[in-house]
């Protein structure tokens, strides 16, 4: 019997329920890679298992918390952010042979922010740099994670050499456009790995912000902007 009209199922309700039940077959796949051993490519299916299952819980972060209209905040060191973002991203860096380098202030500033949300936006957008750059013959691959001060708060990116990624406003803005149209929205990714930008993308709607293209000297990146309130005088 066909569904009434009223009783079609909700896309983003069903796409939620697929990525739970996607993460069983891939945890039993990462027990059972570790009972196996300890060889380079058993340890690349590890992280392969491992980077796919971040990416299901960021996605399923992103759609929990866009039903919620008051998200808890707390104060945050945008340098700690940068610091733990890093640190997260060490050993997937290290499978591609890149270096990681964390730039930030010497201060102990704080914005008031959703700590797990920026993180694993800021994971999903690291990992996509880090991709790009085995698109380069050359040996000095590196992501720089920074923080900074801006006139309007505190910026928190991801930056790398034009090398190996372009990015610009243009181009980020016709992607987003062709998201649900297009089999790879972000043509200027090589590896056609845009779907980590996007879910970052959602993953901050719930914080009234987004990423932004930016460039820091030399590199140009990703950044995602934290506005101090008023509340956080209060902490």
């Amino acid at each position: 019997m066909a569904l009434r009209q009223h009783d079609k199922l909700d896309a983003s309700a069903l796409f939620y329920t697929l990525a739970e039940d996607l993460k069983t077959p891939l945890v039993r796949m990462a027990y059972k890679a570790e009972l196996v051993g300890h060889d380079k490519n058993i340890s690349d299916i590890r992280l392969n298992i491992r980077t796919t299952l971040e990416l299901l819980d960021a996605y399923l972060l992103g759609a929990k918390n866009a039903s919620q209209t008051n998200l808890v905040l707390e104060p945050v060191s945008p340098s700690a952010l940068a610091a733990d973002a890093a640190y997260g991203l060490k050993e997937y860096a290290k499978d591609f042979s890149c270096n990681l380098i964390v730039d930030v202030p010497n201060n102990s500033s704080f914005a008031l922010t959703h700590r797990a949300i920026v993180l694993a936006a800021l994971s999903a957008i690291g990992k996509v740099f880090i991709e790009a750059q085995s698109a380069i013959a050359s040996t000095k691959k590196s992501v720089t994670i920074a923080s900074y001060k801006t006139q309007n708060g505190y910026s928190l990116g991801i930056f790398c050499t034009e090398e190996s990624l372009v990015i610009n406003k243009k181009q980020l803005e016709r992607a987003r456009s062709q998201v649900g149209i297009a089999s790879r929205p972000f043509v200027g990714l090589t590896n056609g790995a845009s779907s980590q930008l996007f879910v970052a993308e959602q993953l901050l709607q719930g914080l009234q912000t987004s990423i932004r293209t930016a460039r820091r000297g030399k590199l140009s990146g990703l950044v995602i902007d934290l506005i101090p309130t008023a509340q956080l005088t209060l902490v």
